[in-house]
């Protein structure tokens, strides 16, 4: 793995791509956000993966009483059709992350860790709740737990499978606080860093590697560094990839789309922001106004398109979805030998602007133009996209003066095209704008019937 600069001087600083979209909130230009659900003190998020028995709608965790949620928090799941639906009422003491075992060495369930009563000492614990949405405690308090915060759960040769988690030691230097924990709920020493917050596991075939990285906060009580930092499977540090950050936290990975493969995390004393790094290093804000703390979990991903980043926002009750501005939507029977409506929306800027659409099979890896990504592979369905209208019909054309186009698939009547998921997005073009692209939307897709 490559060295990856650290954080440059004022990388937060507002610039004029930086737009209003909801109140309290700056996106940088080209995204939009809106409100996906209110909830108390939400301070976690996380899906279910691919296979598993939870319901595959969205977790939120809600917080305890200490950042003043109701006495042992709570756990919820939401989506843009039912709203919000309590799963579970008391998941612990004061929980504060959560993540789902993706692999099965743990059941596949779903796992909450807890500060303990009320920020103590060495009482921390992490909870399991099964797809039933029953709980029981996993690590007990006094087991060797302080005040627990981010989990994990390895990818990649020396981590195994295994369970990591973060811990607060308020302050002790000679204590360990990251910790590996057996499917047995024993509780190992891993690393001593300072005062990590949260930690991911990278996936091996990637270009991040299959190291754990952390984010190690300075300030509110944290002794860290402000870095987030990548270790190997023995628990030492092999890389700093950002420094100088105070209150760094909230790692995960962004999973396609218009979001790639970067690294995406929360920072609470430094512009109550979410950032992203690329992996060449490239660190740049893509939201601000959210305050969130120190929680590990706060960022999220839909995992079917990928399109849609869900975050957090503690101090507003509230859980925001952000997305493009630009965006496809689909009509249509969606069976062999029918026709698929496409329309195609850009904000009224875009009015007027040509436009190309194009549809692969997967939009992952993308295609890195500048700084953004085009959620589409170059396959032979993108390029039956660019090249044959008989099928592709309004691919490329110019958007109405309102930033609307309309667009048709005419499916084959082939009967084995069925199940076949299909993703388009579009560009806009603008002579002047950055590689001549007004804006991207992200990738959306639909299944043949």
């Amino acid at each position: 793995m490559r060295p990856i600069k650290f954080l440059p001087a004022g990388f937060l600083v507002l610039s004029s791509f930086l737009s209003a979209q909801v109140p309290g909130i700056l996106l940088e230009r080209g995204l939009s956000a809106s409100v996906f659900t209110t909830l108390a003190r939400p301070v976690g998020l996380a899906f279910p993966p691919a296979g598993s028995l939870f319901s595959p709608k969205l977790h939120i965790l809600q917080a305890g009483a200490f950042m003043n949620g109701p006495a042992g928090g709570g756990l919820y799941v939401a989506d843009a059709n039912s709203g919000l639906t309590t799963v579970v009422q008391t998941v612990g003491l004061d929980p504060t992350g959560l993540a789902f075992d993706p692999h099965g060495s743990y059941g596949k369930d779903l796992f909450i860790t807890n500060l303990g009563a009320g920020n103590g000492d060495n009482d921390g614990c992490v909870m399991r709740v099964t797809p039933a949405y029953g709980v029981t405690t996993f690590v007990f308090p006094f087991t060797g737990l302080h005040d627990t915060y981010g989990i994990t759960f390895g990818r990649s040769a020396g981590f195994g499978t295994d369970m990591f988690v973060c811990d607060d030691v308020d302050g002790a230097a000679s204590l360990f606080d990251v910790f590996r924990i057996s499917q047995k709920g024993v509780v190992a020493s891993f690393a001593d860093l300072g005062g990590p917050t949260s930690l991911i596991a990278g996936d091996p075939a990637s270009w991040w590697g299959g190291h754990l990285f952390v984010a190690n906060s300075l300030g509110g009580g944290w002794r860290g560094t402000g870095e987030v930092l990548s270790l190997d499977s023995a628990g030492k540090v092999v890389n700093t990839l950002v420094t100088g950050f105070n209150g760094v936290t909230g790692l995960t990975f962004g999973v396609g789309n218009v979001w790639g493969d970067d690294m995406f995390g929360g920072g609470y004393l430094v512009g109550k922001s979410v950032w992203r790094m690329d992996t060449s290093g490239a660190m740049r804000t893509v939201l601000l106004g959210v305050d969130n703390r120190y929680h590990p979990h706060t960022i999220a991903f839909d995992p079917v398109d990928g399109a849609d980043m869900y975050v957090t926002d503690l101090n507003r009750d509230r859980v925001l979805r952000v997305t493009t501005e630009a965006g496809v939507s689909f009509s249509g029977s969606f069976k062999p030998g029918s026709s698929v409506d496409v329309t195609l929306r850009s904000p009224w800027d875009d009015g007027g602007r040509a436009y190309i659409a194009a549809a692969s099979f997967n939009h992952r890896p993308g295609v890195k133009i500048g700084k953004r990504i085009i959620p589409v592979v170059l396959d032979p369905l993108f390029a039956m996209s660019q090249t044959m209208p008989v099928f592709f019909e309004g691919f490329q054309g110019v958007l109405t003066l309102s930033g609307t186009g309309k667009a048709r698939i005419h499916v084959p009547a082939i009967p084995a095209l069925s199940g076949l998921r299909i993703y388009v997005t579009f560009v806009t073009l603008q002579a002047g704008a950055p590689d001549g692209i007004s804006r991207i939307a992200a990738a959306r897709s639909f299944v043949i019937q």
